[in-house]
This record gives structure tokens, C-alpha cells and sequence, in this order.
């Protein structure tokens, strides 16, 4: 009895453990102030975490980022552009240009990502576009050749408009465009520069993302309007990994340290995130009924119970967005399957992925003829017993010789 309730009190034990394990684990969950948030993988394009990823919301200036792909992809950093009074008349008027003042490409696509000037995200767009609905027609057009749902742009700068408008996940794709570009990239990880004008006034640019060279911080693009609120893109490149966050919609501070936490949890989180195991590899994944017919190619049709199991474990991230997972046999002489012949493929499809893995059978071609030895026996022996008959019915007596005396 002793051992008894000694057993009882650890598996209690275990259990309070075991429970305690898996609340500490949603516990470590980040909730950020943002209303919409997102971290992707890059390169594997895994989606480690979001918030409302759909949820449409103002970008405010990270817009920019889709107004600098455009700039790189239509202009080189020496490339001249000309200021204008309709870009003199954006909010807020910091750089302190003339209309008619040039300024190279490069020191343009500068202020625009590192000083989030609004003036000059506004001139790229009208040198770029002639004018700003030509700039506006040309960002929709490249919006939708990365096919985002829930984006819809009408300005070069973000200033707002009630039809200029994206997701989390939206501006996640833009991001990642943008990291494709080394001119875009090498100017997010400045941490100053500086526009040189013909009167020889320098005008010095800062960064203004807090995040840069932090914990692996290799660039990002800030943005603020009253209705936006406070937004974020930021790249990370840590232990190998490239991750991009979206952070929008924060809760407005005076130092921005809320946006900035926002972003800094989700990225750690997801950094730490592990895969969790949806099957196991050798288990079974799912009952199947193998159907075939009881002479291969002819004869009445039969079915075999089995079960389908993967050779690899099937791990995915969880991170609340939708997933997919469906099987689709192959086409296979069951009467050909062996211990390694896939009967199946395991398909799990997320927003941007699909991973693929080989089903196998518990049961092959000796399973099918073990289960049918009697139908099997009865027509080999009437096969045989045919043979024999045909055999001494056909066979040829041969004649003898008779002698006569």
C-alpha cells in the first residue's frame, strides 16, 4: 500500500509539472500593444508569430520601403532628382530644400529611410511616377505582382489617407522584397549620412531607428501618424537566421519605448521558438484501406486494412496563423509495395510553404498474399489439376510393332 501511494504522489507530481511546463509556456507568449504584428523567416518563410495579420491598418512611414524598391529598381544612387514645390509643401517641411534643388538618387533614398523625410519620399514618387497619382498607379501595380490582399497605397510617404492602407503580413512581403535590394539594405544600416548642396550647406541625417546594431538589428524603417500610431519593420540577422518583424498600431509613448518593446519581444520569441512535433516519425499518421483486385489485374475487388507513417518527423512552428494538411495517394500496384515503396504523400501547406513528406504502409504485397493463401491455393490447384488433365488427355500413345509368324 506504501508503494502504492508513493506512485500515486509522483505521477501527481508529474502531472502538476507537466501542467506548470505548458502554462509557463503560453505565459512566455508575448502580447504586444501593436494591434497588428508579425516575425517571418526569410529564407525558410516560416511564420514564428502573429497578431491580426490580415487586420488592415494604416502603414504610416514605412511606406517608404515600397517607395524605395521602386527607386532602386528604376534608378541608379547617381541618378539626379529635382525638388519641387509640391514636395516643399509636405509635412513636416524639415530639410529645409528650395524647389528646383538637385540632389543625387543615393542622398535621396538617405533622408527618405534614414530621416523619414516626407518631402523627399514625396519628390522620388513625383521624378519616379511624373506626378503623384502616376507614382500612386505604379506602387499598386507593384503591389499587386506580389499579390497583397490587403494593401492599397496613395502616397509615396505614408501621410495619411483613409485608402492608403495595409496588413502585417502585407507589409512583411514589402519588407522582404526590399531586403533584396544591397542599396536599401546598406542605407537601413547607416548610422548617418549627409545631402551636399550646390551652396556647399551640408544637411546632416541621423538614423532614427533605436533598435540598430542591437541584438542583431540590421536595419529598419519607423513610421508615426495620429491614426497609424506608432509602426515598425525591423530586420535581424542572429545566429545565422535573417527573421523580419512588423510591429503596427503600437500604443503611442513619448520616447517610443513601447514600439521599440513591441518589436524586441516578438523577435526574441521567435529567435527561442521551437518546432513542435505534428507526427512522429514510424507512428502511425492515419488508417487507410489499400484496395486491389484479387488477381492484380483482374478478379473481384478487395481491400486491406494498413495504416500510413512517415519516415521523418513532421514539425512545424506554431504560430496561430492557418494551416493545411492533407494526403494524396499515388498511383501504385499494391501487389508492387514494398517496405520502402511510398504509397501516399503528406502535404502541409502554410500561407507561403508546402512541405512534403512520403507516406509508407504497414502493410506490402506479401501482407495481400498472406490474407488471400486460400482463394490463391484453390486456383493453383485447379491451374495444376487442368495441366494434368490436359497433359494425359493430349499425350500421345506411341504404337508397337507387332510381329506376325
Amino acid at each position: 500500500m506504501k508503494l502504492k501511494r508513493m506512485l500515486t504522489l509522483f505521477i501527481l507530481i508529474m502531472a502538476i509539472m507537466l501542467s506548470s511546463t505548458k502554462v509557463l509556456a503560453e505565459n512566455n507568449i508575448p502580447k504586444p500593444s501593436a494591434e497588428g504584428a508579425i516575425v517571418v523567416d526569410v529564407d525558410s518563410k516560416d511564420i514564428l508569430f502573429i497578431k491580426n495579420p490580415d487586420k488592415r491598418l494604416y502603414p504610416a512611414s514605412t511606406t517608404k520601403l515600397l517607395t524605395a524598391i521602386l527607386l532602386a529598381e528604376n534608378k541608379k544612387p547617381g541618378y539626379i532628382l529635382t525638388y519641387s514645390s509640391a514636395a516643399a509643401s509636405q509635412e513636416p517641411f524639415i530639410l529645409g530644400l528650395k524647389p528646383g534643388t538637385k540632389i543625387t538618387a543615393e542622398e535621396a533614398m538617405d533622408a527618405m529611410l534614414l530621416y523619414s523625410a516626407n518631402d523627399i519620399a514625396y519628390m522620388i514618387g513625383e521624378n519616379l511616377g511624373v506626378s503623384k497619382e502616376g507614382f500612386a498607379a505604379m506602387m499598386n501595380s507593384k503591389i499587386q505582382s506580389l499579390k497583397l490582399s490587403n494593401t492599397h497605397f496613395v502616397t509615396a510617404n505614408g501621410l495619411h489617407d483613409d485608402n492608403h492602407f495595409t496588413s502585417a503580413y502585407d507589409l512583411s512581403v514589402i519588407a522582404r522584397e526590399a531586403y533584396k535590394y544591397p542599396w536599401i539594405m546598406n542605407t537601413l544600416k547607416k548610422t548617418s549620412s549627409q545631402i551636399k548642396l550646390d551652396n556647399n550647406t551640408v544637411i546632416a541625417l541621423e538614423n532614427r531607428n533605436k533598435l540598430l546594431n542591437k541584438d542583431g538589428n540590421v536595419g529598419g524603417k519607423t513610421g508615426f501618424t495620429t491614426p497609424a500610431g506608432r509602426c515598425l519593420v525591423s530586420y535581424y540577422e542572429r545566429d545565422g537566421r535573417r527573421l523580419v518583424g512588423v510591429v503596427l498600431k503600437s500604443e503611442k509613448d513619448s520616447e517610443d519605448k513601447m514600439l521599440f518593446k513591441d518589436m524586441e519581444d516578438i523577435i526574441n520569441y521567435s529567435y527561442n521558438l521551437k518546432k513542435t512535433t505534428l507526427y512522429s516519425s514510424g507512428k502511425a499518421i492515419k488508417d487507410y484501406r489499400l484496395s486491389y483486385k484479387l488477381f492484380n489485374f483482374f478478379g473481384p475487388e478487395k481491400e486491406i486494412n494498413t495504416s500510413l507513417y512517415t519516415d521523418k518527423d513532421v514539425q512545424v512552428y506554431e504560430s496561430s496563423d492557418n494551416r493545411n494538411i492533407h494526403i494524396e495517394p499515388l498511383k501504385i500496384n499494391p501487389f508492387n509495395i514494398k517496405k520502402n515503396t511510398p504509397v501516399a504523400k503528406l502535404f502541409v501547406d502554410t500561407r507561403e510553404k508546402q512541405a512534403c513528406y512520403f507516406l509508407y504502409s504497414t502493410v506490402s504485397s506479401k501482407d495481400i498474399l498472406r490474407s488471400n493463401l486460400i482463394p490463391y491455393s484453390l486456383v493453383t490447384f485447379l491451374i495444376l489439376s487442368l495441366i494434368i488433365f490436359l497433359y494425359f488427355k493430349f499425350k500421345k500413345v506411341p504404337k508397337q510393332n507387332i510381329r506376325y509368324r
